[in-house]
């Protein structure tokens, strides 16, 4: 008997998902943050003809691996060929920055124990004005061949991460280093408001998508994981302006049933994402176990794996894909 498709109510139920999304289903503030993007452009100029400065990393709820491969594609840009460093400086030329408001990680993940103003305390010297090199290089963390900063040490404290805060951080980080890598909260679409204090929870997530020349929205190989990308992308085509692009993560075909990866690039296709803005990321579970254990990525922990070679991959496809939609079509689409 032939292994039945564990996808197909998925691709059943993707039309509607697909009509709604030409309709210009939109969710609530969502025009507003389309406006807010336009800004961004304007205010941070980022992005070239061939290489893009900012990469967003986001995923929907559930544990996916975001943040292990956000930090693994930083190790993959750092490591890249032809690297000048930030202004021309002996500085590194990547930084990876934890902006996960709901579940930071990376300070964890890098195993640094003691508690560091990271993100916030950059965000909060850039308001005052006091934003030295010298401060920055005292907030930065080294983490193998690029910098890391932390995310908040404390939940609490997400207000303090706003929307203006995040811009002010990204204007000023573009300008340290060839190449951002931006750990992003899950739920990017949410219109979850604090009654208090009348902001939006996951409002760091969206500033950054806005301002994103390239946006990798992580998934795993599994229905449920593929059911609750398919709701996300049908609303992130509304408010990231740069290139989209999914990454399977923990690949296998065991949970999908035959024929896997061409249902997987199915349903995604109806979801607009194009085969070449797909790469499936292996599974190597002692590879992600290892990196863990040792407070590196998981590059650095398996420069030859197979994740590695995934990631190297991801960032030849994120580079030779933007030669083909820079700015300049991303501008005639919002005009």
């Amino acid at each position: 008997m032939a292994k039945r498709s564990l996808l197909a109510p998925l691709l059943g139920r993707q039309g509607r998902r697909v009509a709604l999304s030409a309709a210009g289903s939109k969710l609530p503030g969502m025009e507003a943050e389309a406006s807010g993007a336009d800004r961004s452009f304007s205010l941070l100029s980022l992005g070239s003809p061939t290489q893009p400065q900012v990469i967003a990393v986001c995923s929907a709820l559930g544990s996916v691996g975001k943040s292990t491969l956000a930090a693994g594609l930083a190790e993959a840009i750092a490591e890249s060929p032809g690297k000048r460093g930030a202004r021309g400086t002996a500085m590194r030329a990547t930084c990876l920055l934890d902006l996960d408001t709901f579940s930071p990680s990376q300070a964890v993940m890098h195993a640094r124990t003691e508690i560091t103003a990271g993100v916030l305390g950059s965000a909060r010297l850039i308001r005052q004005e006091r934003y030295s090199d010298g401060e920055h290089e005292r907030l930065v963390a080294r983490a193998g061949a690029y910098d890391l900063l932390t995310g908040i040490a404390s939940l609490d404290r997400w207000p303090e991460l706003d929307e203006y805060s995040v811009g002010l951080l990204l204007h000023d980080q573009v300008g340290r280093y060839d190449q951002l890598v931006l750990d992003l909260g899950g739920n990017p679409t949410a219109t979850e408001v604090d009654p208090e204090l009348g902001l939006r929870r996951n409002q760091a997530t969206v500033k950054a998508l806005t301002a994103a020349d390239v946006a990798i929205v992580v998934t795993a190989a599994d229905p449920v994981s593929l059911s609750r990308t398919l709701n996300l992308l049908a609303s992130l085509q509304n408010l990231v302006a740069g290139r989209l692009m999914v990454a399977v993560n923990r690949w296998r075909t065991t949970a999908i049933g035959g024929g896997a990866q061409s249902q997987v690039l199915d349903l995604l296709a109806k979801a607009g994402i194009a085969v070449d803005q797909v790469l499936f990321v292996p599974e190597d579970a002692g590879n992600c176990d290892s990196a863990l254990s040792r407070g590196v990525s998981v590059v650095h922990a398996k420069p030859r794996g197979p994740i590695a070679r995934a990631m190297r991959d991801l960032v030849t496809q994120i580079n030779s894909s933007h030669v083909h939609s820079s700015r300049a079509g991303q501008a005639e689409r919002q005009g």
